[in-house]
C-alpha cells in the first residue's frame, strides 16, 4: 500500500530534477497547467504518464501507483538503464537537449 499521492510523487520527481511545472510540461508536450492539475490532485490519472516518468527518469509504474521506488529500473534493459542513469544527471537544459536530440524528427 502506497503512502502518498499521484500529485506528491510527480512533485517529488520534478523537484528532484530542479525542474519548474512549465519546464516539465515542455519536455512532455503538455502545458505547465496540465502538469499543475496533476500535482494538485485534480487529475488522477494521464495519458502522459509514461512519457512524464521517461522524462524525471523514473519507474512509470511507481509514479502511477506508489508502489515500488522511483528508482526502481530492474525491468529496463541495459541500454535503458543506461539512459535513465546519464538523465538523471543532466542539468534541465542539458536534459532538454538531450530530450530533443532523442526525440524523432517531426514531419514538415
Amino acid at each position: 500500500m502506497t503512502t502518498t499521492t499521484l500529485a506528491e510523487r510527480l512533485t517529488r520527481a520534478r523537484k528532484r530534477l530542479g525542474l519548474s511545472q512549465e519546464a516539465l510540461g515542455e519536455l512532455v508536450g503538455m502545458s505547465q497547467q496540465g502538469v499543475g492539475e496533476i500535482e494538485r490532485g485534480q487529475v488522477q490519472n494521464s495519458m502522459s504518464m509514461v512519457m512524464l516518468a521517461h522524462v524525471l527518469g523514473v519507474n512509470a509504474y511507481w509514479l502511477e501507483t506508489g508502489i515500488g521506488t522511483p528508482d526502481d529500473v530492474a525491468e529496463l534493459s541495459d541500454a535503458e538503464r543506461m539512459v535513465v542513469t546519464v538523465m538523471r544527471q543532466l542539468t534541465p537544459s542539458q536534459l532538454k537537449g538531450f530530450l530533443a536530440f532523442m526525440s524523432p524528427e517531426q514531419p514538415k
